[in-house]
């Protein structure tokens, strides 16, 4: 890869975020990101470049981007903007799992299949988040679209300032049972857990006075 191509992506990159920042949780989002990578790369500082625990840790990275930004996928517009983001990431990962920049890179590395599977998995999070979405037409004069549990997650995490795998150690439940139930799905125990849990803190979040979900 030449450095101008190299350059094209970083910027597509910046412009991606850059779209997204009039969003009012924006700054929150941004120290979210910031501080969970900075715990994954002092947990992984270890590690050496082009191994299978390096590829892990690079999934890891892609992964904290991703779920972040998915919060701003409201619309068609807005996920492909999301798409362009996804693409820059993943090289972004495959710098963290190859220890050089993506100047080095002619293509990505062999066995980035992973990252590539990774970027279409959060594509996919983004339709999905699209597609659960009420239309104007299923609601009923005057009412409000009921937020997702991933969107309340997101809320209470941002409330607490705290990542979402220390809300899944407040909740009682492991990081992959958390992430099953932020993406609809996961047992009904760890479902239970979490809405007692989210009950609690989202009470708390709309008494204070003058706070504004919209």
């Amino acid at each position: 890869m030449t450095s101008k191509e190299a350059a094209a992506i970083r910027l597509s990159v910046q412009n991606a975020i850059k779209t997204f920042d009039a969003h009012p949780d924006f700054p929150a989002i941004q120290v979210q990101i910031y501080e969970r990578i900075t715990e994954l790369m002092k947990a992984t500082s270890s590690q050496s470049p082009g191994t299978d625990e390096r590829m892990q840790t690079a999934i890891k990275v892609l992964d904290i981007y991703a779920e972040g930004y998915l919060r701003f996928v409201t619309d068609m517009q807005s996920q492909k903007v999301y798409i362009d983001l996804l693409g820059g990431v993943g090289y972004i990962a495959a710098e963290t799992y190859t220890g050089s920049p993506m100047e080095h890179m002619f293509l990505l590395p062999p066995n980035a299949v992973q990252i590539q599977q990774r970027v279409g998995h959060w594509t996919n999070e983004g339709f999905k988040r699209i597609a659960s979405q009420p239309t104007a037409g299923r609601l009923e004069p005057g009412s409000i679209p009921a937020r997702t549990i991933s969107e309340r997650l997101d809320d209470a995490s941002i409330h607490a300032g705290i990542s979402h795998e220390e809300q899944a150690s407040r909740i009682g439940i492991s990081r992959t049972a958390y992430f099953e139930v932020k993406a609809g799905r996961g047992g009904k125990n760890s479902r239970k857990k979490t809405e007692t849990y989210l009950s609690k803190v989202l009470r708390e979040i709309h008494s204070k006075p003058g706070l504004n979900r919209n």
